[in-house]
């Protein structure tokens, strides 16, 4: 598509959404007018007759009641007889012979003479009925279609306005209501007015005046034709056509358009790069002249060159095939060994569930626990078994994260809960060693609950203040928990997140022991290590659960001062969902079942 086109089209597309949206808006103002013309008309029919018939009553009935005469409905065939005041708006109303124009009066309780015509026969009048019994005062408005015509049915109340027509109504022997009161809806006057040709004409005025608003669109992108081809096209084809010759290498090639605008000052920088090109060639080619056969290598030179050059891309991609071979066999194989550390995880996992429970009942056997020795070496098998099963669980959970499979359970709770059952199982190996533990959490956190995963949480911790107890003698383990508040981009307010630091009074490690202790089997020296038995799993699983819950891991320590942990999560994990009921979050740890209290259920422990 050229220029104009992208040009022009637009505004052309803009004329035509224009002209619909002009002819939709003359149509909707046309069909609005011809309605509220018909309601003005219909209201004036429909006061007329209510005004003719309030004074045909007041004045005309009450004269010839008092001279005796009679009134009815059959009045045509008697001249002395006078026509009730419904009959005399039937009459009128047959009389006045507008074109198509119809109108009707009935009623709930229409005298016999009247049931056929004046009676209620359809589902439309009886709604009619009871919404002006209900608003006598509020006319109904309906537009409908009958025999393919459209139709305007103005509905209003015939209301019992005079005590003359109350008493006529409740004395009249053949009266299917004698219980009337003024204010009373004794009928509906019905005006029916046709409103097809109306809207008709009003559609072809809306349609003329849209094909008058596109002729003119029409004018208007013949006017946009002429001025953007003498304006802007024809000058752009000139300099088009000149930067073609410069790109062949015509650097005479020149640009006749003049004018102060955009494109007059364009052409006028492509004619002074056209003589600034001319200087810089006549100069390149006054020096290469002098210079061109001592730069020149020559052709053997050349040749050796571009020999050296293959042999090194030649080799380069052999060297790129052998890495991507080798990435790819390093994959397998770390594929092989992750799924037969996995497998051979659960195969260890029944056995050695089998063991521990079997122990654990042979232990609460009577023959046993009388036997002081055998009973120790329940305790002892127990105990064993439940370290090769902590053992197995850590390459379990290895397994699962490196494959991705580990799946993150946010809930709501407090940290404080969580760390208190945290200590519990821990409680019989502090009071071994002597140990004092120090709680100190931020008193903003007591408060505001934490929205991530309360198991893998409470592993990280569970790993971090075992390995405190473990390589501390003496002293005291501090257990800190403070809140931060850091901005963040991608929301208005600042993201909180949580600092947990497990502090101890230990031995403390060495710097290139504290860069190595995350990576998998990786333990300190074996002087240190005697005492403690594991295969140095449990920081590489608490890393890797720390990146799960967006976090990661800190470490500050010093041989023979100890080493403080910390552990940096948010407060609140981005693909956390909130609850939808209260309810706890349990989870089993090695003491047994433990509770985390959600923040919805109440204040802190």
């Amino acid at each position: 598509m050229n220029l104009f086109w992208r040009l022009l089209l637009p505004i052309l597309l803009f004329g035509l959404l224009v002209s619909v949206m002009a002819n939709r808006l003359i149509i909707s103002v046309a069909t609005e007018q011809v309605q509220n013309t018909s309601i003005d008309n219909a209201k004036i029919v429909s006061n007329l007759l209510t005004q003719l018939r309030a004074y045909y009553t007041a004045n005309v009935i009450k004269d010839v009641q008092s001279q005796g005469l009679e009134i009815s409905h059959d009045h045509r065939a008697d001249k002395h007889v006078v026509p009730l005041p419904a009959t005399m708006v039937h009459d009128i109303s047959h009389s006045l012979n507008i074109e198509h124009v119809n109108i009707r009066l009935y009623s709930a309780y229409p005298f016999p003479w009247r049931r056929q015509l004046s009676g209620i026969h359809s589902e439309t009048e009886l709604q009619t009925w009871q919404q002006l019994e209900a608003s006598p005062d509020k006319a109904r408005i309906q537009f409908t279609r009958q025999n393919g015509q459209r139709m305007l049915q103005y509905s209003v109340a015939d209301l019992m306005r005079s005590e003359t027509c109350v008493n006529c109504h409740n004395n009249h022997p053949d009266s299917t209501k004698i219980d009337w009161q003024l204010g009373d809806l004794r009928g509906v006057l019905e005006i029916s007015i046709p409103i097809e040709k109306a809207l008709q004409s009003a559609y072809r005025e809306a349609n003329r005046a849209s094909a008058i608003i596109a002729a003119a669109l029409l004018l208007l992108v013949f006017l946009l034709h002429r001025i953007i081809y003498r304006k802007l096209l024809n000058p752009l084809r000139e300099l088009q056509q000149a930067s073609s010759q410069l790109k062949n290498g015509d650097l005479a090639a020149t640009v006749n358009y003049q004018g102060n605008d955009e494109i007059g000052r364009l052409a006028q920088d492509y004619q002074a790069l056209g003589v600034y090109l001319t200087t810089i060639r006549d100069g390149v080619t006054a020096l290469g002249r002098g210079q061109l056969n001592a730069d020149l290598a020559s052709p053997a030179e050349q040749d050796e060159i571009i020999k050296n050059i293959n042999q090194a891309r030649r080799e380069l991609a052999l060297k790129d095939t052998k890495i991507k071979q080798r990435t790819s066999q390093l994959h397998q194989l770390n594929a092989y060994k992750r799924d037969f550390t996995a497998n051979i995880s659960h195969e260890f996992r029944s056995p050695l569930n089998s063991i521990t429970l079997l122990t654990k009942k042979l232990a609460c056997d009577p023959r046993i626990t009388e036997t002081p020795k055998l009973l120790t070496y329940c305790q002892t098998i127990t105990s064993a078994a439940d370290r090769l099963l902590a053992i197995v669980n850590n390459i379990l959970d290895i397994a699962k994260i490196d494959a991705g499979d580990m799946e993150v359970k946010c809930s709501e709770f407090y940290i404080e809960e969580l760390i208190s059952n945290v200590i519990v199982p821990c409680e019989q190996a502090l009071l071994a060693k002597k140990l004092d533990i120090n709680i100190d959490i931020s008193a903003k956190l007591l408060s505001e609950p934490v929205h991530s995963d309360p198991f893998k949480l409470f592993q990280i911790v569970n790993n971090l203040l075992t390995n405190a107890i473990n390589f501390t003698d003496a002293g005291k383990i501090t257990v800190k928990v403070t809140q931060e508040c850091r901005p963040d981009d991608s929301q208005a307010d600042a993201k909180s997140f949580i600092h947990l630091s497990v502090q101890d009074t230990g031995i403390g490690m060495a710097v290139e022991d504290v860069n190595q202790i995350f990576q998998d089997f990786t333990q300190l020296d074996a002087s240190v290590n005697r005492k403690v038995e594991g295969v140095g799993l449990g920081l590489a699983v608490c890393n890797r659960m720390a990146t799960l819950l967006e976090g990661y891991i800190t470490v500050a320590s010093e041989p023979g001062k100890g080493s403080c942990f910390t552990l940096i999560i948010p407060q609140k994990l981005s693909i956390f969902t909130p609850p939808a009921e209260n309810n706890l979050v349990s989870f089993d740890t090695k003491g047994g079942p433990v509770s985390v209290r959600k923040a919805n259920s109440g204040g802190s422990k």
